[in-house]
């Protein structure tokens, strides 16, 4: 893939660009201006920089003060792993049936907090009996209640051992260390770790807790003002709040273990797993990376929030940064200032297109034997997709030069005799030139009478603890597949649906007039029945 999507209700992005490695003086200072030139195209943005080795120590605010806070969101996951390491009532072995005695499934018990704490659960990312309908606060109304009902219905997917990032399983090990110390979750969280360490700037919710602080407000990919998350149940996926000081204070502490009062529970964070990828293995929440320059790090996305942190123990050195915005860019700037060889790409000039300059680069461009590149038009607005992935708007930097949103690439358009004939892409150091095959097909979105989209609404099993649910919302159809969102599906016949999100079509079988399951067509055919 080239691109994976990273608007999701994940509270991560994950995504790792591997380079080589690059440091020095001049490798900070280029971050600096490039997050000063950031903050001034985006002026509501507020952006912090903390790095730190054994020379010097450099923190830069760019629109915001000090003291004020931001959402973390899922570095919040490495506190929760901390914690359980500190703890003397559990540990990684214990499993969830040592906690639940009852109400949750036979399969449920067997997990271990270990597997919660090291992605390896086989739990998925999100349960099924969360609502997303909305992504304005989708975690404020999930409680406990709800959590336990899930894993009474929990069925292993026989996954258990191998590493599939779960923001519900993180969530589940902060809940399970509130109930075995008899605390809330932030409480918890300020006995092993905030306390020991003086880390006096970081809470679920700030608010109120500081005269000076201002808890700031997230801003979406559009630049717009997103409603700031809260946490009920899940808190320990990524509820906490905090500024770029404790944050590098936290970062000094996996850095100093020797002199830290949590130098073993912070150790035991940090001993790979299992492995993720050939570069990349899990320790106890921390990423590592295995190859040059090695570093442990996480990252954070919440609504209006974006969040970094990497640090190298035998170099002595440590990155954070922080954003209130859906900036790509945070993660890139923090694994610039480890070392890695990260290209920093163009900012959007905020220049719009005519509809006919826009026309010049409409198309389908191949990108491999397997995959094409799709440049289309919404409204006014130029598109990209790759087969199988989300679409991405394209903003522009220059001539024949873009950007997208949300993931950091960029792409150039290639002209032969002031025609576009390719295009160049770059992302992560990587360059793919796609030449132009054609146009992009034009599909039919048909209006069907509503006795037909009732008759396709219920629920499909793809595979055990894996369906799809099927809804109606007036005349349009809408599919959800357990954990994820909630996307609709346009008909091109009574019985065929196709995604825009992604390369998938759905194919009712109807058997006289009932329809007993689904096909679905992405990377291959795969037939779900109708259970209900």
């Amino acid at each position: 893939m080239i691109w994976r999507h990273t608007k999701n209700v994940g509270l991560v992005l994950l995504f790792v660009l591997f380079a080589g490695e690059v440091a020095g003086a001049d490798r900070d200072a280029e971050v600096f201006q490039y997050a000063q030139t950031l903050q001034a195209h985006q002026p509501h943005l507020c952006v912090a920089i903390g790095v730190m080795d054994r020379e010097s120590e450099q923190v830069k605010h760019f629109g915001c003060e000090a003291s004020d806070y931001f959402q973390i969101g899922s570095i919040t996951k490495v506190f929760t792993t901390t914690a359980l390491s500190a703890s003397s009532k559990v540990h990684s072995g214990t499993t969830l049936g040592d906690v639940y005695t009852e109400h949750i499934s036979a399969d449920a018990q067997q997990i271990t907090l270990g597997q919660l704490a090291s992605y390896t659960s086989g739990l998925p990312r999100l349960p099924d009996n969360i609502d997303l309908s909305s992504l304005d606060n989708p975690y404020a109304s999930y409680t406990e209640a709800d959590v336990i009902d899930y894993l009474s219905r929990y069925q292993s997917t026989g996954q258990e051992g191998t590493f599939a990032y779960s923001n519900l399983g993180l969530g589940l090990l902060g809940m399970v260390l509130a109930k075995t110390e008899g605390l809330p979750y932030e409480q918890v969280i300020a006995k092993f770790i905030l306390h020991p360490l003086g880390l006096q700037q970081t809470w679920v919710d700030p608010q109120n807790k500081t005269e000076n602080g201002v808890t700031l407000q997230g801003h979406g990919a559009d630049q717009q003002p997103n409603t700031n998350w809260t946490f009920d149940a899940l808190a320990g996926a990524g509820a906490l709040w905090s500024n770029v000081g404790d944050m590098l204070n936290f970062a000094r502490a996996q850095l100093a273990q020797n002199d830290s009062p949590l130098a073993k529970a912070i150790s035991d964070t940090h001993q790979s797993q299992t492995d993720v990828s050939p570069a990349v293995a899990v320790g106890l929440g921390w990423m590592i990376n295995t190859r040059d320059p090695k570093y442990l790090w996480h990252n954070g996305a919440t609504a209006g929030f974006r969040s970094w942190m990497g640090f190298d123990t035998k170099r002595n050195r440590a990155a954070v940064v922080l954003a209130n915005g859906m900036l790509s860019e945070v993660d890139l700037m923090g694994q610039a200032l480890m070392g890695s060889d990260i290209h920093l790409p163009a900012l959007a000039t905020g220049s719009t297109l005519t509809p006919d300059q826009a026309k010049a680069y409409l198309g389908r461009y191949q990108l491999s034997p397997q995959a094409v590149l799709d440049v289309f038009m919404e409204g006014q607005e130029l598109f990209v997709q790759v087969s199988g992935q989300p679409k991405f708007k394209l903003h522009s930097t220059g001539t024949d030069k873009f950007r997208t949103e949300s993931v950091p690439t960029e792409i150039e358009f290639n002209r032969r005799h002031s025609i576009v004939t390719s295009l160049t892409l770059h992302q992560g150091g990587n360059t793919i030139t796609a030449q132009r095959i054609g146009e992009v097909p034009i599909r039919a979105k048909l209006n069907l009478p509503i006795e037909k989209v009732e008759r396709l609404v219920g629920t499909y099993r793809l595979r055990r603890g894996f369906e799809l649910t099927v809804t109606r919302n007036d005349q349009a159809l809408w599919v959800q597949a357990t954990g994820q969102q909630n996307f609709p599906v346009f008909a091109e016949s009574d019985t065929r649906f196709y995604y825009e999100v992604v390369a998938a079509e759905l194919e009712f079988d109807l058997e006289d007039g009932t329809v007993e399951g689904v096909w679905l067509h992405q990377n291959g055919k795969h037939y779900a029945k109708k259970v209900r």
